[in-house]
């Protein structure tokens, strides 16, 4: 069972284990202000907590009296502390092995936790943080793992940060519109994006090489994901994303040709992983040069399209559904009659001498 120590500030004697130059081995809860204060009091000398250190719904508005404490190697948790609005007092901490925030609405950022440069997590759950500032000198971390810190808007600062040794989980943020870490080049596990309501791109992540799994899911206006071409993962996956249309990159086709990745009900083009995998092959093929000769209209339509080429030599069309089915296969025409078939997205293919051309239709 875990072992709490609670120190009351009223009561001073607890024997040899309370004695001011111990630091105590089993872990600490404080409740109050008072056990705050009183802290340095009956531990002067104790400027390396063991254990864990927790400080839970309590009163408390400051650690002005935690300044000689210059490491937590277990958990530093801060749970409900509505009164609390900064790390003031904990400056000269440099080393803490879980940073774990629950429920803090008024604390903002971490600014005074500059002199922090050894991390082994964090969890971040239902707090206020607008920002990571604080954190700029941590390279290397375990975890981290932030859900529902929806007044965060950027990752500005986990700019230092090179490496995560196991997963980074980022949920529910709902205003988190910059997640850019201009030197992060790996997570060994999972890197993922759920329910991001503000989240458009991958745009800072250009440096990541690797992880385990990557994957954005249900993000309303997330759109692009060219940003992340240099990765190489096990397991790639985008889901729900309404608005991404446009995923056949380099590193994409990648995966999809060694059955890495996934794709579902995404918006139309990147749909399904079938249909991925057919812009894939298109880009693998000679595109058509004068594509801008080409008109696909009335788009969306009824059914009954009309397709001008001009000069361009098109021979055959083939229109496949969001399955990546092929429905339709039939040599060209420019008059083209698809009212027989399901209402939908399709993707029409038209090919020739002169290559490969991709259009997106919609029948109603």
């Amino acid at each position: 069972m875990k072992k709490y120590f609670l120190i009351a500030f009223c009561i001073f004697s607890f024997g040899q284990a309370l004695k001011a130059q111990v630091c105590l081995d089993s872990n600490i809860v404080l409740t109050s202000q008072a056990q705050v204060d009183s802290f340095k009091i009956l531990f002067p000398d104790c400027n390396i907590i063991p254990g864990d250190f927790e400080i839970e719904f309590a009163d408390i508005t400051n650690f002005d009296s935690m300044s000689h404490i210059i490491e937590v190697h277990g958990r530093l948790k801060l749970s409900a502390n509505d009164s609390l609005k900064s790390f003031r007092g904990f400056n000269n901490i440099t080393r803490i092995g879980i940073l774990d925030l629950r429920s803090n609405d008024a604390i903002k950022d971490l600014s005074e936790l500059s002199s922090l440069d050894s991390l082994g997590g964090i969890n971040f759950v239902l707090n206020g943080l607008e920002s990571l500032k604080g954190l700029e000198q941590i390279e290397y971390i375990g975890f981290v793992n932030i859900n529902n810190n929806h007044s965060l808007v950027n990752y500005n600062g986990l700019s230092g940060l090179i490496g995560v040794e196991f997963s980074f989980n980022n949920i529910r943020c709902n205003n988190l519109e910059d997640i850019s870490m201009p030197n992060l080049k790996y997570v060994k596990n999972i890197m993922r994006f759920d329910f991001m309501e503000k989240l458009t791109s991958l745009a800072g992540l250009e440096n990541l090489e690797s992880a385990r799994y990557f994957g954005v899911t249900k993000s309303p206006i997330f759109s692009d994901i060219s940003a992340i071409q240099n990765l190489t993962v096990n397991i790639l996956e985008f889901i729900e994303n309404p608005s991404l249309t446009s995923c056949a990159t380099e590193m994409v086709c990648r995966h999809i040709s060694a059955d890495d990745a996934l794709f579902r009900d995404n918006g139309l083009g990147c749909d399904s992983t079938s249909v991925v995998e057919m812009a894939c092959t298109a880009l693998s093929t000679k595109p058509i040069q004068n594509s801008s000769l080409i008109s696909v209209y009335p788009n969306p339509s009824f059914g009954k399209i009309q397709i001008d080429t001009e000069d361009v030599q098109i021979d055959q069309i083939e229109i496949f559904n969001s399955f990546g089915q092929l429905m339709l296969s039939t040599a060209f025409t420019s008059s083209l009659d698809l009212s027989g078939i399901s209402k939908g997205y399709y993707l029409m293919v038209l090919s020739g001498d002169d290559g490969r051309f991709l259009e997106k239709v919609v029948v109603h």
